[in-house]
Order: structure tokens, then C-alpha cells, then sequence
């Protein structure tokens, strides 16, 4: 994955999570925050990544990003079967 836009939201403009009842679990929800676009307006949810995965999982990623080749790092005789 890649961050394709980074916003700053002033903390006026973010409101409490949600609550869903006791069905759904929020926890990894920071808020609601309410972005303008000119003349029309995004609601963004803000998620804590720290709750939404765990450091093994982010690990484990980081790593494997890591342990990827890239397309230029794959010569075009390694790909012959």
C-alpha cells in the first residue's frame, strides 16, 4: 500500500467514533473527521493503527515489502522457467 494524500484536520473537525451497539467493536476508530473540498464536504474515519494491527502484524509486513523483489531488481534470465 501506498499513501496517495496526507490531510491536516483541524480538531474541531473531528467528532467521537460512532457507537454500533455492542455487536460491533470500534475500539480501532479514532474519529470522525470532516473535510472540506471546495463547496462540498468528506467525512474521513481515522483509524488507530496501532489497534487495527498489531506490531507483529505491521512487522511482518514491513518485512515482507522488504524480502519482495522489485522490478527492476528481477533480471529478465531468472524468469525462465
Amino acid at each position: 500500500d501506498t499513501v496517495s494524500e496526507v490531510q491536516d484536520i483541524a480538531r474541531s473537525m473531528i467528532e467521537p467514533a460512532p457507537k454500533f451497539g455492542t455487536g460491533l467493536n470500534t475500539s480501532y476508530i479514532l474519529g470522525m473527521g470532516k473535510v472540506k473540498h471546495g463547496e462540498s464536504e468528506s467525512v474521513l474515519i481515522l483509524l488507530d493503527i496501532d489497534k487495527v494491527m498489531s506490531q507483529e502484524e505491521l512487522g511482518a509486513i514491513s518485512q515482507s515489502r522488504q524480502d519482495t523483489p522489485t522490478p527492476e531488481s528481477v533480471k529478465p534470465d531468472s524468469l525462465a522457467a
